[in-house]
C-alpha cells in the first residue's frame, strides 16, 4: 500500500522509525528532488558528519565543519540570512534528529541551532524535515515550534519502498538508489 504526502512549502514532516528502515535513503531522494527544483538545501546531519548526503556537494548547505554545533548553527544563520534577502524556497534536512535535541538540554549552542530551526519553520517558503528513531513527544516538538507538521513512520527494514512523497509536480517513491545514482543525476543536470 502506497502513501502520498504533498510537502507544499513551508511543510513540516517528521520521519520516525528504527536504524535500516529507509530514513535516510527517503531524506536522499528529497535532496535530490529540492536541489532539481532549484531550491536552497541545507543538511545537519551531526551524527555521521553529513557523510550520507556527500553525493550532493556542491550543491547542498552543509556545516563547514562536520560535526561541529557551532558550525551547524553559522550554516543555519547563514541560510536564514540568505532566506530573508532572496526569499528562495529552502529545504532544512535535519537527520538524527534526536540527538540534536538531547544536546540542546544542557548545549548552549545545540540550543541555538534548534532555536533557529524554530524561527525558519513557520516561513512559508521553508520545509523542514527531521529524521529520528526515538518517538519524542509533541509537546516537545512543539516548544521547538513543531506545531504544523506531518508523520511518516517506518517500521520494517525497508519500509520506505512503499511511500511515495509529492513534493513538485511528481510523486517521488522511496526506494533504495546509490547515492551515486544521485550524483550522476545533480551533475547531469547542474553541469550541462
Amino acid at each position: 500500500m502506497s502513501r502520498t504526502i504533498d510537502l507544499a512549502r513551508g511543510r513540516s514532516l517528521r520521519i520516525v522509525g528504527a536504524p535500516g528502515t529507509g530514513k535516510t535513503v527517503a531524506l536522499q531522494q528529497l535532496v535530490t528532488d529540492k536541489l532539481l527544483d532549484h531550491w536552497r538545501v541545507v543538511v545537519i546531519e551531526l551524527a555521521h558528519k553529513a557523510a550520507d548526503y556527500d553525493f550532493a556537494r556542491p550543491w547542498v548547505m552543509t556545516a563547514e565543519t562536520p560535526g561541529s554545533r557551532q558550525s551547524v548553527y553559522d550554516l543555519l544563520d547563514d541560510a536564514w540570512d540568505d532566506y530573508r534577502v532572496d526569499g528562495e524556497p529552502t529545504l532544512i534536512v535535519i537527520d538524527s534528529f534526536d540527538g540534536l535535541l538531547q544536546a540542546a538540554k544542557t548545549d548552549s549552542v545545540a540550543h541555538q541551532v534548534l532555536d533557529t530551526v524554530r524561527h525558519m519553520n513557520g516561513e512559508p517558503g521553508v520545509s523542514v524535515v527531521i529524521a529520528m528513531q526515538s518517538a519524542i513527544s509533541d509537546d516537545d516538538l512543539r516548544r521547538i515550534g513543531f506545531t504544523d507538521y506531518d508523520v511518516i513512520r517506518f517500521d520494517g527494514v525497508g519500509a520506505g519502498s512503499h511511500l511515495s512523497l509529492r513534493t513538485g509536480l511528481t510523486p517521488i517513491r522511496f526506494e533504495y538508489v546509490s547515492p551515486d545514482y544521485h550524483r550522476l543525476l545533480l551533475e547531469a543536470a547542474f553541469n550541462a
